[in-house]
């Protein structure tokens, strides 16, 4: 399970979902982020290789810290 700050709220919606892991400079935790949901496997790897601090989930192993406000 990942807890994931800033999520769509359509992210159930993908197969895929692509999150960035990022060591928070002040408490120096790591946090892991929402990037984007894509339904084609191999444009999320794309991204993920792009991205150099990302990871593909299931939406199924996202557990929602907070949705984003758009």
């Amino acid at each position: 399970m990942y807890k994931v700050k800033n999520v769509s709220n359509t992210y159930q919606n993908y197969k895929y979902t692509v999150i960035r892991k990022v060591i928070n400079d002040d408490t120096n935790e790591i946090e892991y982020w929402y990037y984007g949901g894509y339904n084609n496997i191999v444009l999320a790897q794309e991204v993920v290789k792009e991205l150099n601090n990302g990871i593909l989930v299931s939406p199924e192993l996202i557990e929602v810290d907070f949705y984003d406000n758009w």
